[in-house]
């Protein structure tokens, strides 16, 4: 009979060489699925919440062809400047706001949001992600799910309706001031157009008074002279009936 510690020295060499045969299997039955892993991510591309909710889910599915192993999901947010981590897969980044949840049944996941404001209108991206496949089909991000605030668009502050009404109230002064400026200068126009005129008028009223001036004046010394010719003509005739 072999000694016991020799016994205990074989057992351990033996059971160290089926883990390693295990190792290698699973390293083998990895290697022959990693490039055959696919996955397709399936997003709602809008999704519309009332103001007065309090909590919005986001919902992600999916579908996995020779997948095996674990998985991860990871949410990503895209707003108007910049883009956050949420969940990576632990939202760390906002504990309180946001959970990240997914179902062992089912080839779905989710993202709640609570306290959902207008602040959280944008763009989230889920993404899956098989840890123990090597292959570039493995890891997939969905084309996101934008989140838009119900009633957001119509919303206008006090500050935008104030520049509002007085960008309108300087339109209309601008437009009386143009009309005043066209009637005072359209005024001066037809005074100016009627003092013309009856300059115009005077000069034509007084050269026509100075041509009837001429032409009676023409007159007058033409009957003078008449005048005095028959005056010269008849003195000598009654000299004549004297002498006589």
């Amino acid at each position: 009979a072999l000694p016991i510690s020799m016994s205990i020295h074989m057992a351990l060499h033996d059971l160290k060489w089926v883990l390693i045969l295990k190792l290698l299997l699973n390293l083998c039955h990895t290697a022959v699925y990693a490039d055959d892993c696919s996955i397709i991510v399936d997003q709602e591309a809008l999704m519309e919440v009332e103001t007065t909710s309090t909590v919005a889910t986001i919902v992600c599915h999916f579908s996995l062809t020779a997948c095996h192993g674990s998985s991860q999901v990871y949410w990503f947010r895209y707003l108007e400047l910049q883009h956050e981590d949420l969940c990576i897969p632990e939202c760390a980044m906002y504990p309180r706001k946001f959970k990240a949840s997914r179902p062992s049944s089912l080839e779905s996941a989710s993202l709640q949001i609570t306290n959902v404001n207008s602040n959280d209108s944008g763009i989230y991206i889920c993404g899956i992600a098989f840890v123990d496949s090597n292959a570039t089909t493995s890891k997939r991000t969905g084309e996101g799910t934008t989140l838009v605030m119900k009633g957001q668009r119509q919303s206008i502050n006090q500050g935008d309706v104030l520049l509002i009404v007085l960008s309108a109230l300087l339109l209309l002064y601008c437009i009386a001031l143009l009309c005043v400026c066209l009637y005072k200068s359209k005024n001066k126009g037809i005074r100016h157009s009627n003092r013309k005129n009856t300059h115009e008028d005077f000069n034509e009223s007084h050269k026509k008074r100075m041509i009837f001036q001429a032409v009676a004046q023409e007159l007058r010394h033409k009957r003078n002279a008449h005048k005095a010719h028959h005056s010269e003509t008849a003195l000598p005739d009654d000299t004549i009936y004297q002498n006589r």
